[in-house]
């Protein structure tokens, strides 16, 4: 039997700002019905109408807040060019790229965001979109501040909002720039320009930010359990297997993969769910779901069958997952390689995150060997 507004262990209720009822969903099962299920409307979510509801504004038009068949037909684009086999063809320009970042280590102590995870991450997006390297420094410069959340960081935001969109309107309204073929070039083929611009500066943002902050991310959890360190140091045929269960125990978003608001009645894990409520999936506690995970509070790089979340499942799936793995798992398979002996230069309290809009990020990790 249903029951109407109530909370279980796997799903919480909490008040918006408007006195709206919302629901946080940690349950694995119920995360990924929430995704799945077009009863909870991404659109819906972010619609003006309700704009009261949220402390945080959502934009209608980005690829992560639309439903079928808009969402669909804009992502198909990107779909069709970040495959597994487009992510395989850039791995040896992302091994090399990284084998030349650590070459730059030569003194202790090294910054590992600014000197290897962001550059990186940056070369890898800018080349699977086809970017011209040269432009490669500036798009990083202006990719990053653009998810700050404070007043203080809103002036870069902004700076950057504008500098970025002007380059994409350029490379929009001129595609011969492309080389014949190029990733980039493509989207304007098949989509609107507005369309195709706001769908670059996603990609662009989500290559540059997340993956670079899930990278630092999986090395500090490894460098604060030496056990599981010393584990891929003496076997680094357990890289790809790590990279799978740092995603699961520390993926880079804050809280889920964003709200999702239902469009009709739905019962959930027993609950009612009522029509225009709020329900938030946090993929985050999901990964953690004992009843699916063995030990799921605990970090063990030799697990297997890690049946993540992170990168979301359904329609939402994240485009860039190929590129993303693949690129964590050169980048770890290096560092366990080229500096066995890694360790924090500073103790972990003194390690600060940077205030953000969707991401777990360090300000910096300082690391020495």
């Amino acid at each position: 039997m249903s029951q109407e507004h109530t909370s279980t262990d796997r799903i919480e209720r909490f008040d918006l700002p408007d006195g709206g009822t919302g629901w946080w969903v940690g349950g694995y099962r119920e995360v990924r019905v929430v995704l799945a299920d077009p009863r909870f409307s991404s659109a819906a979510a972010a619609h003006p109408d309700h704009a009261a509801t949220r402390q945080v504004p959502l934009d209608p038009d980005l690829i992560l807040t639309m439903d079928p068949p808009r969402h669909t037909r804009v992502r198909k684009p990107a779909v069709r060019q970040f495959t597994a086999a487009h992510a395989e063809r850039l791995r040896g320009f992302v091994e090399r790229t990284a084998e030349d970042l650590l070459d730059g280590f030569t003194e202790p102590p090294v910054d590992l965001v600014e000197r290897f995870a962001a550059p990186l991450t940056s070369a890898g997006i800018c080349a699977a979109l086809d970017l011209p390297p040269v432009d490669h420094t500036r798009l990083r410069a202006w990719a990053r501040p653009l998810l700050a959340l404070d007043a203080e960081q809103a002036v870069g935001a902004a700076e950057a909002a504008v500098g970025l969109t002007t380059y994409l309107a350029r490379l929009l309204d001129d595609p011969g720039v492309w080389r014949d073929g190029a990733v980039a070039a493509s989207l304007v083929a098949d989509l609107e320009p507005e369309e195709a611009g706001r769908l670059l500066t996603f990609l662009l943002i989500s290559g540059h930010v997340s993956t670079s902050v899930q990278l630092v991310n999986c090395v500090l959890e490894l460098l604060v359990r030496p056990t599981e360190w010393r584990r891929l140091t003496d076997d680094p045929a357990l890289v790809d297997r790590a990279v799978e269960e740092l995603l699961r125990f520390s993926p880079p978003e804050s809280g889920g993969l964003g709200p999702r608001r239902a469009v009709e009645d739905v019962e959930l894990a027993g609950v009612l769910i009522r029509t225009g409520d709020v329900v938030v999936p946090c993929t985050r506690e999901a990964n953690l779901d004992p009843s699916v995970f063995p030990s799921a509070d605990r970090l063990d790089v030799t697990r297997e069958d890690c049946r993540h979340l992170s990168f979301g499942p359904g329609r939402h799936h994240c485009v860039g997952a190929h590129l993303a793995r693949m690129e964590l798992q050169v980048a770890l398979g290096a560092l366990v390689r080229r500096f066995p002996g890694l360790r924090l230069a500073v103790p972990p309290d003194g390690l600060h995150r940077r205030s953000g809009l969707q991401f777990r990020e360090l300000v910096e990790l300082p690391v020495s060997w």
